[in-house]
């Protein structure tokens, strides 16, 4: 009986696990770096900044969109991209951009990259970023 109750627990916490991650795979900042130079020139590949426009606006990654994690449309933006398209979203440490997971998710995307680390790991390694 308690092998069957541990197999039960095991089976159900690996499925959690699995289920908040489906459809999205955690890069670092150097694999996030490769992808972006590989796509350099794909209109179906989008950078994504969740960080605030005050954060943006300081510095952000070269052709990334800002969508704001904290504004009330946030939910309502992400459903109206292109479920097609395939997404990198960065943030400045990697937490907004892991807690933005289910969100994509929810709208249906399919194709996306969370870049562990983010900006702060980012510009650690020296790679270019844009100020506006």
């Amino acid at each position: 009986m308690k092998k069957l109750l541990m197999v039960m627990i095991i089976t159900s916490f690996s499925t959690i696990l699995f289920c908040s991650e489906k459809n999205s795979v955690s890069i670092d900042a150097e694999k996030s770096k490769k992808m972006i130079d590989e796509n350099k020139n794909n209109k179906d590949f989008i950078i994504i900044d969740v960080r605030t426009p005050q954060e943006y606006s300081q510095g952000h990654i070269e052709n990334s969109i800002n969508i704001d994690f904290y504004a009330p449309d946030f939910q309502e933006k992400i459903s109206a991209l292109d479920r097609n398209k395939t997404y990198l979203v960065y943030c400045r440490s990697g937490n907004r951009s892991a807690q933005s997971i289910p969100v994509f998710q929810k709208a249906g995307i399919k194709n996306f990259f969370n870049m562990t680390g983010g900006f702060s790991d980012w510009v650690s390694r020296n790679f270019p970023f844009t100020v506006k």
